[in-house]
């Protein structure tokens, strides 16, 4: 793949009422504006009706509600015959899951850690209380039990299959957790014991009583189990398309599991049936709390996925990597990558893809060590610089915003505009106070995260005599104190590499700051999360790997908790002087001088 310089990019934003072939009809305009590049938002399948593409659902197609692939092409030979390029929204960090279009969640939903698909998302499948091998689902309106027994649960035949319903909602259940059912239901038909259909009923039993267990982690077992539900349930399809008899045994049957209103103990089996699934419907309020798999910020709906891994990372871009390879994509803007594991280490996956393409000419320029030109949705800290060795082109730009905005800022105003704004609110905190109040309030609405890593980081404590007495109480109080004093959204610390100078740098700026901040913490524990952090440890290769692996998971959180009480929360406090209250600038900086803009430049 030959790099384009992109040059002047227009934003087309794709929904289902502007497709390609509305894109397309845009194109002559746009070439007489002077565009050379299309921006376009995510086009991958996203939860349906979506109208910003980001809470994708499968990477491998495109968005049906945006039109065909054939559309598409079409819309790409529009741009070529134009010579201008499209630079593509990709979405590398979550995915949608609050509809059943997810296929890769619906397989983790039915099978548990033996789905195929498990790899695909970041779960703590040891995490809920009782109930291991189950991923918490926090959509309930009120407690499970006054849901349950009102009735708004219940278990329907639908696609030839059953399938949990709550209102709008749908779960898929595991064939095991239905032989209940299916016992009732044999009971019920009425037919004889050769009869050809009760004898396929009872097959179809025994079918699903030997399949592989849903906590089943070998591969081939795992192969077996996904093949051979599907097998069953198209047996169970036909079995009661062709028999009446079974047929309404089963809505009998389902009659009864789905309980009476006003009858609790009639709700007895099926709690027991949902119990048994590899996932627990729970109130929403539960989930800052108890919520065990990895989200985009505290968006229940979106959940995190693991691209570090080498087979997510093949799965999800295949299509993308074709269209690339088709000369339709020319350029991609990469969303949220403060929230990947290892965004170096992704960024040098996308470009080696197509390295290849490079030439003798190219193999001393740019060309040859980034051949995609790459944006990142980054926010950089008053100070920071993006990272030297990402093989990226630079970020999409707000803080050359901040920063033109702040030249027509005048600095001599501010004395002026901090006296009329403490006077008015009467607010007298600096911004970074506030800053730090409302990370502490985000942490509470992420406090499953933190309890995650609080959990990680007592393990490695335990493993040394210096640190063993740290308890997790302790430990994962420092742990909050310093995700609240970070000072910038994430560090890079990577597996198998020394920490920059930099990364240094801040992660011991941000443990002095949450050390002052807690004096009746024993200092030692802010050491040992220093020295956790920066993995410096002459320990095993086992522990500083675990050390490494924390620091990494630790910085995926960062970022989050940065964003969310700055941007979300603070940025709506602290009111002096609005213009500087923009994603990417800082509140606190009252204009630009010419010099720092360009220096910055």
């Amino acid at each position: 793949m030959t790099a384009r310089i992109l040059g002047s990019t227009y934003r087309l934003q794709m929904t289902p009422s502007f497709g390609f072939g509305d894109a397309r009809e845009v194109v002559e305009y746009l070439t007489r504006l002077g565009v050379t590049d299309v921006y376009s938002s995510p086009i991958f399948a996203a939860v349906p009706g979506s109208v910003h593409g980001y809470d994708v659902v499968d990477h491998g197609r495109l968005n049906p509600e945006l039109g065909t692939e054939d559309d598409f092409r079409r819309l790409s030979e529009s741009l070529q015959g134009r010579r201008m390029g499209l630079l593509l929204d990709w979405v590398p960090n979550h995915m949608g899951i609050g509809s059943r279009e997810n296929v890769a969640w619906e397989d983790v939903l039915e099978n548990g850690p033996s789905a195929l698909q498990a790899d695909t998302f970041d779960i703590d499948w040891d995490r809920l209380r009782g109930q291991p091998n189950t991923v918490l689902i926090p959509v309930l309106g009120d407690q499970y039990g006054a849901v349950l027994e009102r009735g708004e649960l219940r278990v329907v035949h639908a696609d030839g299959w059953f399938r949990l319903t709550y209102f709008d909602r749908s779960f898929p259940l595991a064939p095991s957790t239905l032989l209940p059912l299916f016992a009732d239901a044999a009971r019920r038909t009425g037919l004889a014991a050769d009869d050809e259909a009760q004898q396929e009923l009872l097959s179809i039993v025994v079918a699903v009583e030997h399949l592989p267990n849903r906590t089943e982690r070998d591969e081939g077992l795992r192969q077996e189990r996904a093949r051979e539900k599907e097998v069953i349930k198209r047996r169970f399809g036909r079995l009661v398309t062709d028999s009446s008899a079974v047929r309404k045994a089963f809505e009998a049957a389902l009659g009864d599991l789905n309980g009476t209103v006003g009858a609790p103990a009639s709700f007895d089996a099926l709690d027991a049936l949902l119990r048994a699934q590899s996932y627990r419907l729970a109130s929403w309020r539960v989930a800052s709390e108890e919520i065990n798999y990895r989200r985009f910020f505290d968006v229940n709906d979106l959940a995190a996925i693991r691209m570090e891994d080498p087979a997510v990372f093949e799965r999800t871009h295949a299509v993308l990597f074709r269209l690339m390879d088709e000369r339709r994509v020319d350029a991609l803007r990469l969303d949220h990558t403060d929230g990947l594991y290892d965004p170096l280490g992704y960024f040098s996956k996308l470009q080696a893809r197509f390295r290849g393409d490079v030439t003798d000419a190219t193999l001393n320029s740019a060309a040859a060590v980034r051949p995609v030109p790459i944006l990142v949705e980054k926010i950089l800290g008053a100070t920071e610089r993006l990272p030297e060795m990402w093989p990226i082109d630079g970020t999409t730009g707000y803080e050359v915003g901040a920063a033109l905005l702040g030249l027509w800022v005048d600095p001599a105003a501010e004395e002026a505009l901090t006296s009329i704004h403490r006077d008015f609110t009467g607010e007298a905190r600096s911004y970074g106070a506030i800053v730090h109040e409302c990370k502490l309030r985000t942490l509470e609405s992420l406090a499953s995260e933190v309890n995650m890593l609080g959990r990680l980081l007592a393990r490695i404590a335990a493993e040394n005599r210096s640190s063993r007495d740290f308890t997790l109480i302790v430990l994962t109080r420092a742990l909050r104190e310093t995700l609240a004093s970070f000072p910038v959204y994430r560090t890079y610390v990577r597996e198998g590499e020394a920490v920059t100078d930099e990364d240094a740098r801040i992660i011991k700026t941000a443990i002095r700051a949450a050390r002052l901040r807690s004096a009746t913490l024993d200092p030692s524990i802010f050491a040992f999360l220093e020295q956790v952090l920066l993995a410096r440890t002459t320990a095993s290769e086992i522990e500083r790997a675990a050390m490494t692996d924390f620091a990494m998971r630790f910085q995926q959180l960062s970022g989050p908790i940065m964003a969310k009480a700055m941007e979300d929360t603070a940025f709506y406090r602290y009111n002096r002087l609005l213009c500087l209250n923009e994603v990417g600038g800082d509140p606190a900086r009252f204009g630009t001088s010419i010099e720092r803009f360009q220096a910055q430049s």
